[in-house]
């Protein structure tokens, strides 16, 4: 069964994000990956805007002991002024950027925070694979076609724990239908992201792993720069700017 994965961090790279279906390792990180027991590349690509905010917390040893990527689903946000262009999806928030100007509209707010996520067309088994490894290794179930319809029928934003309590990403998250090919859009996050506890974890990015977000959005956002990219970073919660 095709979904849409939905990153929001470092996997905006798809170099990076390769290393979860090839397994091996990515310049920069410490961390090896197995890979997926199906290897092979997503079938396409998509950006998105998506309505919840993203947090820069914990301290990740793979990282030089920086924060990571997460994403706080406990409340879908609000277009501003200048983000509601009228292209969102009414039921799910999320946003096809397929122009530079819902990009540049997206560079220039800080009033929202809406977050960029970019989707992988992948199996239902591969998004499992992916998130067992992010999860590293501790997972307690994996969402089957069963689960997926029950996620579904919840609506966007309904929430599975897939992994075990220690575990980093171990809360799959619902995002809703892709606004281009009607696949579910699944992500995840930290446990703690669906209740609102992220303020108290923040911990600014090294700038090794903010190279890999910066870098994964310029790859997928329409008429962005580095600038761009480092501003987005910057005025996210515990973000930090490094160039």
């Amino acid at each position: 069964m095709a979904v849409l994965y939905v990153s929001y961090g470092s996997n905006l790279l798809r170099e990076r994000f390769m290393a979860y279906i090839t397994g091996g390792r990515f310049a920069g990180s410490s961390a090896a990956h197995p890979g997926c027991r199906d290897a092979s590349p997503p079938r396409e690509e998509l950006t998105l805007r998506l309505p919840y905010a993203l947090h820069f917390a914990r301290e990740s040893v793979h990282w030089g002991g920086g924060g990571v990527c997460f994403l706080d689903t406990a409340a879908r946000l609000v277009a501003c002024d200048a983000c509601d262009d009228g292209g969102a999806d009414t039921r799910s928030g999320v946003r096809l950027l397929s122009s530079a100007a819902a990009a540049a509209s997206l560079a220039a707010c800080r009033a929202c925070a809406h977050t960029v996520g970019r989707g992988y067309a992948v199996t239902l088994a591969q998004f499992n694979d992916v998130t067992a490894q992010e999860c590293g290794g501790d997972v307690v179930a994996e969402v089957d076609e069963a689960a997926l319809v029950a996620l579904r029928r919840r609506g966007p934003g309904a929430s599975l724990l897939v992994g075990a309590a220690a575990a980093w990403y171990p809360l799959v998250v619902y995002l809703g239908d892709d606004p281009a090919g009607g696949r579910p859009m699944l992500t995840f996050t930290c446990a703690g992201g669906a209740a609102g506890e992220l303020p108290a974890l923040h911990t600014p990015p090294v700038a090794a792993y903010a190279t890999v977000v910066a870098a994964g959005l310029v790859q997928c956002v329409p008429s962005w720069r580095a600038d761009d990219a480092a501003d987005y970073i910057a005025s996210r919660a515990g973000g930090r700017r490094h160039s």
